[in-house]
């Protein structure tokens, strides 16, 4: 349990990171941005709640429902997860 949270932490900051990332790409250049595919990616692997909190703080991809619809079912499957690896637990 105790390298899962671990593992958790990392991927949420690099996820975090790579969103926030993203974000400033949308507002300085029309360069090749980060595929939406790849961002459900790292929700998928764990990086669902930095990526969460990126989207509200810098509002980034939050008035597409198309993409955040999806976000948030990712974080329904990794919340019923970690109930079932707590309840394992303890």
């Amino acid at each position: 349990m105790r390298y899962l949270v671990i593992y958790l932490i990392i991927i949420n900051i690099v996820s975090g990171g790579i969103f926030f990332y993203d974000k400033r790409l949308s507002r300085r250049t029309r360069r090749r941005r980060i595929s939406e595919a790849f961002l459900h990616f790292l929700e998928l692997i764990g990086g669902v709640v930095g990526i969460l909190i990126i989207m509200h703080g810098e509002h980034h991809k939050n008035k597409k429902p198309a993409y955040y619809i999806v976000s948030y079912v990712i974080f329904a499957l990794w919340t019923g997860f970690m109930f079932m690896m707590i309840k394992e637990v303890f």
